[in-house]
């Protein structure tokens, strides 16, 4: 999606994912739009953010959506405005830190558990490595579904995708050297990995996982580090640790421990605001609904 002004310069543009439902014969009619960020704008950018998003449900609604959906990954929200309207909303957390800092700042702002876990994990003698391939993606998807499943254990929804879906993924970066993979080993065995996209000199964090044994030799935080000094040898000037609920902040939330791990590197706190609007076909949509009904009856 572009908009232009008069004189055809692109002001704003947007990237989303159209979806429909597998629903036989009426699921076509249930399109769901998704956008995994907000639009980018030009240089007046605080300014068209929400009038871009209030013409992006306006489209969502001609172009027969039954939901729109703009997450807000690396989105500073400050710029909206505080009603939101026609939006549900959810707020975030993102750990941003800056990579210009002095390595010894970078030291100093990490929390002292922290700092002792990086100790603790430097005693077991963990190999450190980076690959672009689809190899270093099948054994860090590995480490990947060992965490999910701990956390599902622990009572935690987590959305599902399977393998091939992290090899198309990890494919697409891949081949624009756009990400990469990071693990450490222990005894040739990769125990902590992590996925990092990296883009115009920022990093961001998508996906991380660790084995049980990763976790109880403190792995996770030494991994991160040497992920830091990696991204700043590669030109990179910040770090995007990704982000947690808002509510997590409060110490008997699900993912404080998310929370804690993430402000333990010292970063910046940005504040983030995911949009969902449902329902934006009413009558059309109550008219499905009694239909499907109708289907599964027979």
């Amino acid at each position: 999606m572009r908009w232009h002004d008069n004189s055809d310069s692109t002001r704003g543009i947007a990237v989303g994912i159209e979806s429909r439902s597998s629903f036989p014969v009426i699921g076509r009619h249930f399109r769901h739009l998704e956008l995994g960020t907000f639009p980018a704008a030009g240089s007046s950018r605080d300014c068209l953010i929400q009038s871009l998003i209030d013409q992006l449900l306006d489209y969502s609604r001609k172009a027969g959506h039954s939901s729109l959906e703009v997450q807000s990954y690396y989105a500073d929200s400050r710029c909206l405005r505080s009603e939101h309207l026609g939006f549900e909303v959810a707020h975030r957390l993102e750990f941003v830190i800056d990579l210009t800092l002095p390595e010894e700042q970078l030291w100093r702002n990490l929390h002292n558990n922290h700092r002792r876990k990086i100790g603790k994990a430097r005693k077991h003698d963990l190999k450190f490595e980076h690959a672009s391939d689809l190899e270093a993606m099948r054994e860090f998807r590995k480490l990947q579904v060992q965490s999910r499943d701990r956390r599902q254990n622990r009572g935690e929804h987590i959305g599902t995708v399977d393998d091939s879906y992290y090899e198309r993924f990890g494919r697409a970066y891949f081949e624009r050297n756009l990400g990469r993979v990071y693990l450490l080993r222990h005894q040739g065995a990769a125990i902590s990995g992590a996925f990092v996209s990296m883009y115009a000199g920022k990093a961001y964090y998508v996906f991380g996982g660790s084995s049980d044994e990763g976790f109880k030799m403190d792995a996770p935080a030494l991994l991160f580090w040497e992920i830091f000094s990696h991204c700043r040898e590669l030109g990179c000037h910040e770090f995007n640790m990704g982000g947690v609920p808002a509510v997590a902040i409060d110490k008997g939330a699900q993912s404080h421990g998310l929370y804690r791990f993430k402000a333990g590197f010292g970063g910046r706190q940005v504040p983030c605001t995911s949009l969902t609007a449902e329902n934006l076909q009413p009558r059309r949509d109550w008219l499905i609904k009694r239909a499907k009904k109708v289907f599964r009856g027979r």
